[in-house]
This record gives structure tokens, sequence and C-alpha cells, in this order.
């Protein structure tokens, strides 16, 4: 009786060693897993802007603007502090905060804001000098309708959705930048075949012809008929007799 209970006691014992073990390596696995989620919430952000950096720096015009040579010392630094935590973590695991994690953490945070900071803007002058190129302004756009330039009017207005969509996309990639540049070219070509200075007796015409789908003869003046010969667009044009009432 007396040896069975000393053996339901060590049993006991045992099962409570073996739970407090358990416990102490739950709570270990707890703060690794803390560790972790704080590493991640810091370097993911970072992995994406440095990305996003290097896309960038493929284009020559941006090189002066993606300068980090004044905060290279910086840089340096927290990477030698990244490493000697590190090698610290190595030894004493789940102790590392004692080793200066949080504060490491914010100045990883400041490298990331001041990366993303300058991707951002570099992105945002790339952007504004393809559009300096190739945006046309909304009234000299329209007078190629006006004009009846419809397929340029029309291939210039896609070429034109396509490139605002793509332009608030983030240079996550060298496709990316490509795509934005290729709608860019292709707007600028349009913009070659289009006619800004055209007599106003032939903006006159093709207003009224735009607006009623009709123009009365009188509106083809010589100075009209001269410009459709000239763009070739007399064979476009047919004369219908009023109906008589």
């Amino acid at each position: 009786m007396m040896t069975t209970l000393k053996t339901q006691l060590a049993g006991l014992r045992e099962q409570y060693q073996l739970k407090e073990q358990l416990q102490s390596m739950q709570d270990v696995y707890e703060q690794y897993r803390t560790i972790r989620d704080r590493l991640l919430d810091v370097a993911e952000p970072l992995q994406k802007a440095c990305a996003q950096l290097k896309v960038l720096k493929t284009l020559p015009e941006l090189q002066e603007q993606l300068d980090f040579q004044e905060n290279a010392a910086t840089f340096f630094g927290i990477r030698a502090e990244l490493q000697a935590l590190t090698a610290s973590f190595k030894e004493s695991g789940e102790r590392i905060e004692q080793s200066g994690l949080g504060e490491l953490l914010v100045r990883l945070a400041g490298v990331h804001d001041r990366i993303s900071e300058k991707v951002g803007q570099a992105w945002a002058a790339f952007v504004a000098e393809l559009e300096a190129r190739a945006v046309l302004a909304p009234v000299f756009l329209e007078q190629q309708k006006t004009l009846g330039n419809t397929m340029a009017y029309t291939n210039y207005r896609n070429a034109l959705d396509n490139f605002n969509r793509q332009k608030t996309s983030a240079p996550d990639s060298l496709a990316v930048v490509k795509k934005l540049q290729g709608y860019c070219d292709e707007m600028v070509e349009l913009k070659k075949g289009m006619e800004f200075n055209a007599p106003d007796d032939v903006l006159r015409f093709f207003d009224v012809l735009d607006k009623q789908h009709q123009a009365s003869l009188a509106l083809l003046t010589p100075e009209v008929l001269s410009w459709l010969k000239e763009k070739a667009l007399l064979q476009s044009f047919n004369v219908t007799r009023k109906r008589m009432i």
C-alpha cells in the first residue's frame, strides 16, 4: 500500500515538473514569437522600400535625388548594431530585449521612413516629368474631337487613362516603370499627329458639326475647304439636302 502511494506521488511529482517545463517552454515560445512579430513589423516595410529604391536607381535621371551619402554613417552604424544584436540573440535568446532590441527597432523604423520619403519624392518627380512630356491640356485634347480627329482623340484618351491608372502604382518592379514610360511614349507619338493651329473658320465648322452632326454649306468657307483638302479630309464628308417642308 505504502509502495503504491509512493509510486503515485512520484508520478504526480513527475507530471507536475513536466507541466512546469512545458509552461516554461510555452512562455519562451511566446517571447520568441513576440520578438519575431516586432522584427517583421519593421523588416517587411523596410524591405519593400529598399526594393522600390533599387528599381528607381536604375533610372539615370533619379540618381541625384536618391543619394543617401548624408545618411551613410547612420545607416552603417545601425547595420553594425543589428549584427551585434544578432550575435547577442544567439547567446541570450529571449532576453534580447535587455540588449537594446527596442531602441534598434526605433532606429530601423527611422531608416525606413527616410528611404520611403525619398522613394516617394523621386517617383512623384519621375511621373511629373513624364506628364510634362506627354499630357495634353484638356482644351487641346477636346479640340481634336472638334476637328474630326476622332481616332487620335480616342487613342490618346485610352493611353492617358492607362497612364493615370499606372502612375498610382508604387514602383515595386521595373515592369511598372516600363509600362508607365510606354504609355507616355504612346501619347507623345499621338500628339505629333494632332492639329493645334486650325483657323477660326475651321474650328467653327467642326464645332457645329460636332454638336449638331451636320453643318450648313455657309460654314464651308474657302478657308475651310482648303484646310480640309490639305488634310485629305474631303472624302470624309457628303453633302445632303435639308428636308423640304
